[in-house]
C-alpha cells in the first residue's frame, strides 16, 4: 500500500472505531457541515445512496479557486484507493456534503 492508501485506511478505520460506526452512511452525521470550498486536508465528502449504502472521500488537497478538490476514495480495480480530482459541481450533482472533522479529533 502507498502512503495515501495507508492514510485513508487509517483515518477511516480510526473513525469507525472511535465513533462506533457500522455503516458508511453514518459518516454523513459526523463533524460539522461546511462548504466544499472550506474543506481542508483530512475533511471528508460523503453521500448516502438511495436505499442503503454510501460513499466517503477524504480530502487530500482543495483548490477553491479552480472549483475542485483532490480526494482519496476506495474504488481501485484491486479494491484499493484511488486519487481523483473532482469538481464541486459533480459533488453537488451527486448530493455529497462536505464535513469538517477537526473538532472530532481534538
Amino acid at each position: 500500500a502507498n502512503a495515501v492508501e495507508t492514510t485513508f485506511s487509517d483515518i477511516l478505520q480510526e473513525t469507525y472505531r472511535r465513533f462506533n460506526i457500522t455503516e458508511t452512511t453514518e459518516f454523513s452525521n459526523l463533524g460539522t457541515k461546511i462548504n466544499y470550498a472550506d474543506a481542508k486536508q483530512g475533511d471528508i465528502f460523503t453521500t448516502k445512496y438511495s436505499g442503503s449504502g454510501g460513499h466517503v472521500m477524504l480530502v487530500v488537497d482543495n483548490s477553491p479557486e479552480n472549483g475542485c478538490a483532490l480526494v482519496a476514495e476506495a474504488g481501485g480495480r484491486d479494491g484499493g484507493v484511488v486519487l481523483t480530482r473532482i469538481k464541486y459541481s459533480t459533488l453537488e450533482d451527486k448530493n455529497y456534503s462536505a464535513r469538517d472533522l477537526t473538532d472530532l479529533y481534538n
